[in-house]
């Protein structure tokens, strides 16, 4: 598998500025056969140029819970920064900042909110965890690779989709 390369505009003309290695995860919104990426100024073609598809779509959504874990919901822990920015967005929660915490407090497993602020909780220690004292863990309805892959997020107020680079 090849790089894809990040332009500076949505065409094959346009200026590389970035690239995304097979498999990695990337956000943005769908324009046409593009993806506007998210966190950084770019966009990646959905296409090569023989119509070859780049990108493998999914479709996520996105819950906070109160109660419980993010199995006990049927749904799986947000163990990944960009993704967790993703789903505190797609929930209506526009704080562009991810606050790890490395420390060794309980805290919910992966992703999670606090006062309209957005962490992840990085010790593997906290595996399991669920909702506790005001933190509330993002959920995604979908569990994601825990190698390297691309995707694509579309923002709706509840759900986005996905899409990895194949």
């Amino acid at each position: 598998l090849a790089l894809t390369y990040v332009r500076s505009e949505h065409t094959m003309n346009g200026e590389i500025v970035g690239q995304k290695n097979p498999g990695q995860i990337i956000a943005g919104n769908r324009v046409g056969d593009w993806i506007n990426l998210g966190h950084e100024p770019g966009f990646v073609p959905v296409f090569d140029e023989d119509h070859t598809p780049l990108l493998k779509e999914r479709k996520v959504s996105y819950e906070k819970i109160v109660i419980g874990n993010c199995h006990d919901m049927d749904l799986h822990p947000i163990l990944d920064e960009s993704i967790c920015k993703d789903a505190a967005f797609a929930l209506g929660y526009f704080d562009s900042i991810v606050t790890a915490y490395h420390g060794e407090m309980k805290r919910p497993e992966g992703c999670y909110m606090l006062n309209g602020q957005v962490f992840l909780a990085t010790n593997p220690a906290n595996r399991g965890n669920g909702a506790e004292g005001g933190r509330m863990p993002l959920c995604a309805s979908l569990s994601y690779p825990t190698t390297v892959t691309a995707t694509t997020t579309t923002y709706t107020t509840t759900a986005t989709t996905h899409t990895t680079a194949t």
